[in-house]
């Protein structure tokens, strides 16, 4: 982050990232300012690189457009709606998620994408700039709970899978894809799982 080579990446993921410097912080900022997606989740950068605890950080608020009043987290079902049109045509989603914990939290300039049944917000959405940034107030429990979202975050932004492989009844299965390029020749390696 800190070495400038964000302006090559579309999507930056910062998962259960507790701690971030200001630097850091200012370099997401101009990235997504500049067209990127950035997704942090839970508890993401309470901490500085130090290891201090950073209540209410303004640079992450501004960035995420969201305020965490207090350090107080639940855990509990959630039901997520996918409703936000991100962009046009984005498809909706709505599935029941078990969630081991989230935090308390109030949208300042973010769209509340996803809810627990209590209300407070599971999933949010703010557009900085050209770009933006994701909040996941969540800890999915189950494999296929992440991979949804996941796909559903990818979606959003603009991020799409350059093939589908599938069982022989035609059923979607998940995969891995790795690769690397040679001497103008592209390697690909793909994994099922």
């Amino acid at each position: 982050i800190l070495e400038g080579r964000l302006a090559s990446v579309k999507v930056l993921m910062l998962p259960c990232t507790l701690a971030l410097s200001e630097e850091a912080l200012q370099a997401i900022e101009v990235f997504v300012q500049n067209g990127g997606t950035v997704v942090a989740s839970l508890r993401s950068a309470q901490f500085d690189e130090h290891g201090r605890r950073m209540p209410g950080r303004s640079s992450f608020q501004r960035i995420f457009g969201i305020e965490r009043p207090s350090q107080t987290h639940h855990a509990g079902e959630a039901l997520l709606s996918f409703r936000h049109q991100a962009s046009p045509g984005a498809a909706s989603r709505s599935m029941r998620v078990r969630s081991l914990a989230w935090e308390d939290l109030t949208p300042t300039t973010a769209k509340i994408a996803g809810r627990y049944q209590s209300g407070t917000p599971a999933i949010t959405i703010n557009t900085l700039g050209k770009g933006r940034a994701i909040y996941l107030n969540l800890f999915p429990t189950s494999g296929g709970e992440r991979q949804a979202i996941m796909n559903q975050i990818l979606h959003w932004a603009g991020v799409r899978k350059p093939w589908t492989l599938s069982t022989t009844h035609g059923l979607p299965v998940g995969y891995e894809c790795f690769g690397f390029i040679q001497n103008q020749t592209h390697y690909r390696q793909i994994n099922g799982v």
